[in-house]
């Protein structure tokens, strides 16, 4: 039953019912099952003379402006790639053109020992100029070779007839003819053995050569008519 008390006077707006006076859900409690929402609280509309107070504004959150957090990341690699890209191209210039290329290192020479001397400088006006000397040579031991001593000039023979050039040459004989006069007696023969001419063919002048007169067994340098080699035999028919 309803209370009398709180029954508004007449010409009264009957105020709006109280969270207490709404019923009661009996299913509230059980398990499982969630509270129904309250109602929304109707507005008490205002008491006759009394002022209209205005209903509170819902505070409004201000929004931060600015880019987002996805454009900040964007914008950090974009500039990031654009410092990268500077510095590539930065690189490329200064080892093309600006960069001094290095020379290569040249090898030192091998030094060869040689066997030179330091000079004493005993003359502090006049500098001693060392000269680098040559490496010697090791000697070689030649071999042992035959010597031919040569024949004494007196001793030659070029026509091979006993008789030596310097002899010949004191005759008046050809040192390259074994026969001067060509009386068919060597020029040995007729100096060492028959003791004639060698430069005349007929030494005893008896028209006969004296190499015939040999041959016939008489004397090539007797000019008696049948003279005869001594030990030569006689012919026969010949009377002396």
């Amino acid at each position: 039953m309803p209370n009398e008390t709180n029954r508004p006077a007449p010409g009264q707006i009957p105020p709006a019912p109280s969270a207490s006076d709404e019923p009661k859900d009996i299913f509230a409690e059980v398990e499982g099952t969630e509270p129904a929402p309250s109602a929304a609280p109707t507005p008490t509309p205002p008491t006759p003379g009394q002022p209209k107070v205005a209903p509170a504004r819902p505070e409004v959150t201000a929004v931060p402006s600015g880019p987002s957090g996805g454009k900040k990341v964007i914008v950090i690699v974009l500039m990031i790639i654009f410092i990268a890209i500077v510095a590539i191209v930065g690189y490329f210039i200064y080892s093309r053109y600006l960069a001094v290329p290095e020379e290569p290192a040249t090898p030192a020479a091998p030094t060869v020992p040689t066997n030179t001397a330091v000079p004493i400088n005993t003359s502090p006006e006049t500098p001693i100029i060392p000269v680098n000397e040559e490496p010697v040579a090791p000697v070689v031991p030649e071999e042992a070779t035959e010597e031919v001593t040569p024949a004494p000039e007196e001793d030659v023979d070029t026509d091979n007839d006993r008789l030596v050039d310097d002899e010949e040459t004191r005759l008046g004989t050809d040192p390259t003819e074994i026969d001067t006069d060509n009386d068919k007696l060597t020029d040995y023969e007729e100096v060492k053995i028959y003791e004639t001419d060698p430069l005349d063919p007929d030494t005893d002048d008896d028209g006969f050569q004296d190499g015939e007169e040999v041959s016939a067994g008489y004397d090539p340098s007797n000019p008696a008519k049948g003279a005869r080699l001594p030990g030569s035999p006689i012919p026969d028919g010949v009377i002396e």
